[in-house]
């Protein structure tokens, strides 16, 4: 299905936790001065207007992206977040743009660092080039980002990170993606594997989080709560396979804040 596009959900609470926690995370694989890749499996369009109408239509930006923006308190652990939202928006003023992971990615890696973004769906594909095409060390493919798997290019690197984010529209997604990761990690060992997955009112997921926290390659789950009496999605959760030295703190204390700044 190629229904979804982030568009209309870019900058909500999930958004927020997601991408503060991507950016702690290049950090972290920007201490190493050897070169990483970032792979993004569903990239989107990269860079969001939160002024466009299909923004506007949900408006979910408004109690996710505009509360942060205006929060007083931030974190050290989330200023690489926070850089990469200034380098966009005037300061002072209402935010108007919102960064995307492909866009996080590139606003903080080096420049011997690489990056492989996928995106299948045609209107966010050309959005995608249209944003990030000219830039160096970027290669964008029209493929469905299941096919990381087989690309031989992931090999030539020593180390890197894979953002794992569908849209989990099918169902299906829910029993393949523990044994996806399974499979890229018995090929990338040295890699970091996020993947984010919604928190829903209905135990949906139950069944994948068992599966995932039965892998014996070590992780962090991160997991927050924005609004327990909604139906459908009520929060957003994160599982980092080979996380990075140091982060269990640094994500204890983003999820703490984002707790405090945005649960309904």
């Amino acid at each position: 299905m190629l229904s979804y596009q982030h568009l209309y959900h870019a900058g909500n609470n999930a958004d927020c936790h997601k991408h503060a926690l991507l950016a702690a995370l290049i950090e972290a694989l920007k201490k190493d001065a050897a070169p990483f890749l970032y792979v993004d499996t569903h990239s989107g369009r990269g860079l969001y207007d939160l002024r466009g109408k299909e923004t506007k239509k949900l408006q979910e930006h408004k109690s996710g992206i505009d509360r942060l923006w205006s929060y007083p308190e931030w974190p050290r652990e989330a200023y690489p977040y926070r850089r990469v939202l200034d380098s966009l928006n005037k300061k002072g003023a209402p935010i108007t743009h919102y960064p995307g992971s492909p866009w996080i990615a590139e606003a903080t890696r080096r420049g011997q660092d690489q990056m492989m973004l996928y995106e299948l769906h045609p209107q966010e594909y050309l959005a995608l080039q249209n944003n990030m095409g000219r830039l160096n060390g970027i290669q964008i493919k029209k493929e469905s980002g299941w096919k990381i798997v087989w690309q031989k290019r992931m090999t030539a690197f020593e180390r890197g990170l894979i953002l794992i984010d569908p849209s989990f529209e099918m169902k299906e997604d829910y029993v393949q993606l523990p044994k996806l990761i399974d499979t890229i990690l018995e090929h990338c060992p040295n890699f970091i594997v996020a993947l984010w997955y919604p928190i829903l009112s209905t135990p949906r997921h139950d069944e994948m989080i068992e599966n995932l926290e039965k892998m014996t390659v070590p992780y962090r789950k991160s997991e927050i709560i924005f609004s327990p009496k909604k139906q459908g999605m009520i929060g957003s959760g994160m599982f980092v396979f080979n996380p990075p030295s140091g982060f269990t703190g640094t994500e204890k204390n983003i999820v703490a804040w984002l707790q405090k700044a945005l649960t309904v």
